[in-house]
């Protein structure tokens, strides 16, 4: 392997740790790193969700968890690699460690590029169980019926009685009986 060609290996590493060993390798060996990350709505603690007046906000996470794309010219960056904290070696096998060319990095990037940023991000259960009781609260005050799409009693028409965001259900009344529903069973009829 010449110092011209890219080379990359997996490294196992410490999960969690991959930015930090990344940086690591970046700025004391000057060795090229790379670990895809995808784009991800996650829920803020408590006392966040207070300070920033949200419940929600996006995070970037590791597309793989515990591993870690190095460029290895040559055999002093695998050695650096090697003795870097929280390494636990490189994905190889009986002949030594397996290679993935630069072309195929590149369509990871790609991949990446595309599909992990926040404007493909596909919306959260909250915001779609907030859409469904939004269309659902303004068929009932138009006096419009409810029609159940799966269960027990799939195909029968209810009235709206109550929802909520939190369980992802809707509180219906049928025939006069009041009964639960997951919001995803129930359509405007």
């Amino acid at each position: 392997m010449t110092r011209d060609s890219k080379h990359w290996v997996a490294a196992v590493v410490k999960g969690g740790e991959e930015r930090r060993i990344a940086c690591h390798l970046s700025e004391n060996h000057s060795i090229e790193c790379y670990h895809p990350t995808i784009v991800k709505w996650r829920k803020l603690p408590k006392h966040e969700a207070v300070k920033q007046g949200r419940n929600r906000a996006l995070f970037s996470f590791p597309l793989l968890p515990g591993y870690l794309f190095v460029a290895a010219h040559d055999n002093q960056d695998l050695s650096d690699l090697l003795r870097s904290k929280n390494v636990y070696g490189v994905v190889r096998t009986s002949s030594g460690p397996c290679y993935a060319r630069d072309s195929e990095i590149q369509i990871l990037r790609k991949l990446e590029a595309e599909y992990g940023s926040v404007k493909h991000v596909e919306p959260t259960l909250f915001e779609t169980i907030s859409a469904k009781l939004a269309e659902l609260a303004q068929a009932h005050q138009q006096g419009r019926h409810l029609r159940l799409t799966s269960g027990p009693f799939e195909g029968l028409l209810a009235t709206l009685r109550n929802s909520s965001v939190a369980n992802g259900q809707v509180g219906l009344s049928l025939n006069g009986k009041n009964v639960t529903a997951p919001i995803d069973s129930v359509e405007v009829a």
